[in-house]
């Protein structure tokens, strides 16, 4: 089944892996992020089937401009995907400042606030999925994450929740996806290098896309309001 699918961060990672996957599947994908080149290579592996939506997702006005385009060119979103997040290498509490600590709010919670809010009645319009990538962080929060991290995931976690009691009388499934380690640019951002043995054991992007996809393929009296995926090697981490 193909589908109109908007995907925030989908400039590398889970979100470019994610479009791929829709992409091949003969699905029309949007692409929002922040980095315009990146975009471009995400598309060129979507073989024409790409929109390039350069957008900050914690920008809400560039949002509401990218949604508006959706809007005229396609009228309905039938999948939401919303991966775009970060970490930072300084992330003990210590380490924390004011502006670290918004920045990681803005970017990781309400910048999927801004895109959820922003699609609402788009994907109600097409009764349609919406899929927020949290972490393991969630159930189970570490140091290995830092505290900004986990507290932005957790507070989407409760957000996603809520808006999906509110969002089930308009036919809209979401759900909150958990992965554990997942080899993406974020693991580069950890305070100290991950070794490629260690790299090997982890989730890859296409694995967190491919569940994604499953997600989304369920028929409508189906809804799963969270998942956990780990790795096979670590299902802890």
């Amino acid at each position: 089944m193909t589908y109109v699918v908007l995907i925030s961060g989908a400039g590398s990672g889970i979100g470019a892996a994610t479009a791929m996957r829709f992409a091949a599947a003969g699905s029309t994908v949007v692409l929002l992020g922040r980095r315009v080149e990146a975009l471009k290579e995400t598309a060129v592996q979507c073989h024409e089937r790409a929109v390039i939506l350069p957008c900050d997702v914690t920008d809400p006005v560039a949002v509401r401009a990218a949604v508006a385009h959706v809007e005229f060119r396609y009228g309905h979103i039938d999948v939401l995907v919303s991966a775009a997040g970060t970490n930072l290498p300084a992330r003990t509490v210590p380490e924390l400042t004011a502006a670290s600590w918004q920045m990681m709010l803005d970017a990781n919670l309400t910048g999927a606030f801004h895109l959820m809010t922003a699609c609402a009645q788009l994907v109600r319009n097409a009764r349609g999925v919406v899929i927020a990538i949290g972490s393991t962080s969630v159930p189970r929060p570490s140091a290995l994450g830092g505290a900004a991290y986990n507290a932005a995931k957790s507070g989407l976690s409760a957000f996603v929740r809520t808006m999906a009691q509110e969002e089930a009388a308009h036919g809209v499934r979401m759900t909150m996806l958990q992965p554990g380690e997942v080899d993406t640019p974020l693991i580069d951002k950890r305070p100290a290098p991950v070794s490629a043995e260690r790299r090997a054991t982890m989730l890859q992007s296409d694995d967190v896309a491919l569940t994604i996809q499953f997600i989304a393929s369920l028929p409508a009296r189906a809804h799963i309001p969270e998942m956990i995926l780990t790795p096979s090697a670590n299902p802890f981490v």
